[in-house]
């Protein structure tokens, strides 16, 4: 209830209290009043039908009440007049047409007793004028009183509360202001300068406020410059401006642990040693910066790009989109920058360049993915077309419908596998399980890596996903929450979105959500909407893999996550007081912005001791197995790779 609503209602309760002690005093004494003079009214016209009944028993024996009644207006507490005696016995019944609650009558305010007076006659006979006495006018008279105060306590009321009304409104709009800014600021909604009205408190406010929203503001852009610096200075090659080789290698190593597709190209442009030889360092270097300048314009045009120069004459792409049109609109992309520069160095037709690609599939290491592509680049250098892919020995496939039979029976059985590595809290308390899922197709047992390339081409990574939240509440987990990370496939799936929150809606699991940085950047909207679903709902929504393609923090401000996870390439890397700037800086400025901060990856206590002083709240713990949740086995290998190798997927054609 806003303050607006709690003071109106406290004056109302209090001036209903005020008029209702008010209105009863009044109704009291005037009631008192009222009663008095109805008993002297009463009195007065008593002692008159008295000493005209004496006189008619001077004259005569009968007595005649009813002439007196007929020209007399009688007060409206008599109810019966009586004339009582030897020989006499009249009863007059006088009509009364009072009509009140008769819980008034229960309180007992008015105490009517009879009247009765003696009658002198000439035979000195006992005679006795009676009255009897009804209060019911005098309850109808408060009735009408108490309704007609009423409905006056309530007009003065409403017009009271109508002034009050303005008053408080017009008293309170500097208080409605300062709330709006302050929500606006828990949002990270930077406006225009605030200004109170209404004394020199509210004006003290206004500026205070005003001092915290530009000190907030300054520090975020801060933390935004410095991140941008120390990104530049991780680009440690000066020609270029392109991450190094060390640095690429561990963002490939990161990206190989996701659940997504992509592919990774080699590019080697042999031309440039004979160009520094014929025309020296400044016209290679001129090439180099051409060509650079070429690919951070795609990266920055594709969010899922990462581009690095990894030796003198050989750059490293990495393309992490699924889709193969995509991933062939880049291949022609870098077809073309590759032809523009070997044109513009005049370099002998001996001495050309070559681009060798390899597609994500089942590859465990960094290493051997850029083997792969380096066994591509080399029967690139002798193709004429300049590129060629990496084509892995083909064993006898399964046909496409073998594959979707033997997947769909296995999810529509929910022949899944849960294990699960912790995030722990400084303390060693779990903050989370972090689930990794197996499916058993037929005898073997697949990890989603190695499941995705074939979920991908038959289209059921949602119902696989379905299946994975639907089974997941047969775990034995009760308080710590078990986080399922998302797929882009899944997002880009109107259905599932629904499916998710109406399935999740009113049931209170243990759950969270997480979403990639790479699924952020290229389907933003997609996560802005599914985020507010969840968040509705009661669930927690984190982002993992946070740091990897090191972009501007603005996302997470748009996004606000209940937590991030730290890549493990600020982990395993190289130790390095750069670095560890880069580590400090994003944890201050996710501190600022209320986001908890895990670590992903870790193995080792010497990791953790490189970020004591940062104020990280939680680490992935890698330096136990597995453990397998609702009885179901485990996998030894902490990255459940399977040992026995499986066909490859069925052909395009």
């Amino acid at each position: 209830m806003t303050l607006y609503r709690q003071l109106m209602w406290r004056g109302v309760l209090l001036y209903g209290a005020a008029t209702l002690m008010v209105l009863s005093l009044v109704l009291v004494l005037s009631s008192k009043a009222d009663e008095t003079q109805q008993k002297a009214l009463v009195s007065a016209q008593l002692r008159w039908m008295q000493s005209q009944l004496q006189q008619q028993a001077q004259h005569s024996n009968q007595l005649q009440l009813e002439p007196l009644l007929a020209g007399t207006a009688l007060s409206p507490i008599l109810r019966q007049l009586r004339v009582v005696g030897a020989n006499q016995g009249q009863i007059h019944n006088l009509p009364s047409s009072n009509a009140f609650p008769s819980l008034l009558e229960h309180l007992g305010l008015f105490e009517l007793e009879p009247v009765r007076l003696s009658i002198a006659t000439a035979s000195s006979s006992k005679l006795w004028l009676e009255a009897e006495l009804t209060a019911s006018p005098l309850y109808q008279t408060l009735w009408q009183r108490m309704l007609s105060s009423l409905a006056g306590a309530l007009l003065l009321g409403a017009v009271f509360a109508a002034g009050i009304g303005l008053v408080l409104r017009r008293s309170l709009k500097p208080l409605q202001l300062i709330a709006q800014r302050a929500e606006d600021l828990s949002s990270l909604n930077f406006g225009t300068p605030l200004r109170l009205l209404g004394g020199q408190e509210f004006s003290a406010i206004a500026d205070a406020i005003n001092t915290l929203s530009n000190k907030l503001r300054w520090e975020l852009e801060g933390y935004n410059q410095q991140v941008d610096s120390l990104k530049r200075a991780l680009l440690t090659d000066p020609v270029s401006e392109l991450p190094n080789r060390t640095f690429i290698m561990e963002r490939v190593d990161s990206w190989l642990t996701e659940n997504s597709g992509g592919m990774l190209m080699l590019i080697s442009l042999k031309f440039l040693e004979p160009v520094r030889l014929k025309f020296g360092y400044e016209c290679r270097d001129e090439l180099i910066s051409t060509f650079s300048r070429a690919l951070r314009h795609a990266a920055e045009m594709d969010p899922g790009l990462l581009v690095a120069r990894i030796s003198a004459e050989d750059f490293l792409i990495v393309q992490t989109r699924e889709q193969e049109a995509e991933q062939q609109r880049l291949v022609e992309l870098i077809k073309s920058h590759c032809a523009q520069v070997y044109r513009d160095s005049d370099a002998d037709p001996a001495t050309a360049y070559g681009i060798g690609a390899v597609r994500k599939m089942m590859q465990k290491h960094a290493d051997e993915l850029l083997a792969q592509a380096d066994n591509a680049l080399v029967q690139a250098l002798a193709e004429p077309g300049h590129f060629a892919w990496f084509h892995q020995p083909t064993d006898v496939p399964l046909f496409r419908q073998q594959w979707r039979s033997s997947l769909s029976q296995a999810i529509d059985d929910g022949r899944y596998e849960y294990s699960t590595y912790s995030v722990l809290d400084s303390a060693g308390d779990k903050i989370q399980l972090e689930i990794s899922t197996q499916l058993v197709v037929g005898e073997r047992r697949m990890s989603e890596a190695e499941l995705m390339p074939y979920l991908k081409m038959l289209g059921l990574v949602s119902q696989f996903e379905r299946g994975r939240v639907l089974h997941a509440q047969t775990l034995n987990v009760r308080y710590t929450p078990i986080v399922f990370a998302l797929m882009p496939s899944s997002l880009q799936d109107e259905n599932f979105g629904h499916w998710l929150t109406g399935y999740l809606e009113g049931k209170g699991f243990a759950y969270a959500f997480e979403f990639g940085e790479r699924t952020v950047l290229s389907l933003p909207d997609k996560v802005q909407k599914l985020r507010r679903e969840l968040k509705n709902l009661g669930y927690r929504v984190g982002i993992n893999h946070f740091g990897l393609h090191l972009v501007e923090l603005s996302y997470v401000t748009s996004l606000r996550p209940d937590y991030v996870k730290l890549d493990q390439a600020f982990v395993h890397g190289q130790p390095s007081s750069l670095q560890q700037d880069v580590c400090r800086t994003l944890c201050a400025a996710l501190q600022t912005l209320n986001v908890a901060i895990y670590l992903s990856g870790v193995e080792q206590s010497q990791q953790l001791e490189r970020f004591e002083a940062m104020p990280f709240n939680g680490y992935q713990d890698l330096s136990q197995r597995p453990k397998a949740l609702g009885g179901y086995a485990g996998s030894d290998d902490k990255r459940l790779v399977l040992v026995e190798p499986l066909e490859k997927p069925f052909p395009q054609a």
